[in-house]
């Protein structure tokens, strides 16, 4: 089911809203889109625990994500993008086990991620685009062995990735773009046995240190089979 482009839509939660969310005991997939006016997520919605995507984009009055989001029990991928009032996200979203997709785009005064992330022992792809707060990726990713993919995009304030990427040896494709204050790869990146493609763009002193044969990082990633660098892609 899809809500989309419903510049007037505010959804009010009552005491009937959970009865007629109920009735949805079908409903798979659920996507907000462009309804600036939605401040929260009806509350009938955590009810529905056949709900495997939730998307949530240019919502741009959405003021927090539920805390029952954790009862989603079901839910495999959830995206979030556009929700300029999002300043952060509740811990119960480390609840959703089974989760194998999470991506936060372009939510600028979201102040960090959930501690927790240990908990989602499933997920396989975490993309995380247009955060200016984000100074340092949170502790937990380092336990998700199931992760194949990270993507990381337009974090100007990330200074470093953390030695520690190299616990995730189920890594296949690292991605990170636009992070301008990322000067150097950590030495864990050589430790990531299954990396297949890494691409670095706009992120100028990171590319030179990433040049074929003479630049600093390169020993770390010379072993990666796809390499793609701008101007220095192979």
């Amino acid at each position: 089911m899809k809500i989309v482009d419903c510049n007037e839509l505010a959804l009010v939660n009552n005491e009937d809203d959970g009865m007629q969310w109920q009735g949805l005991q079908s409903l798979h997939s659920l996507c907000f889109w462009g309804t600036p006016k939605l401040v929260s997520l009806p509350d009938g919605l955590q009810h529905v625990n056949t709900i495997q995507k939730l998307e949530i984009h240019n919502c741009t009055d959405l003021m927090a994500i539920p805390e029952w989001i954790g009862n989603l029990t079901s839910l495999h991928q959830l995206e979030i993008s556009g929700c300029f009032n999002l300043t952060s996200l509740p811990q119960e979203i480390c609840h959703l086990t089974t989760l194998q997709i999470l991506k936060i785009k372009n939510c600028p005064n979201l102040m960090t991620l959930p501690g927790s992330m240990d908990n989602l022992t499933l997920l396989q792809a975490l993309t995380i685009t247009e955060f200016p707060n984000l100074t340092s990726l949170p502790q937990g990713i380092r336990s998700l062995t199931s992760l194949k993919s990270l993507s990381v995009d337009n974090c100007p304030h990330l200074m470093a990735l953390p030695e520690w990427i190299g616990n995730l040896t189920s890594l296949e494709q690292l991605i990170i773009c636009n992070c301008l204050n990322l000067t150097s790869l950590p030495q864990g990146i050589h430790d990531l046995p299954s990396l297949q493609l890494l691409m670095i763009t706009g992120c100028p002193i990171l590319q030179a240190r990433c040049q074929w044969e003479i630049g600093e990082d390169w020993p770390k990633i010379s072993h990666v089979p796809s390499l793609r660098l701008d101007d220095y892609g192979w």
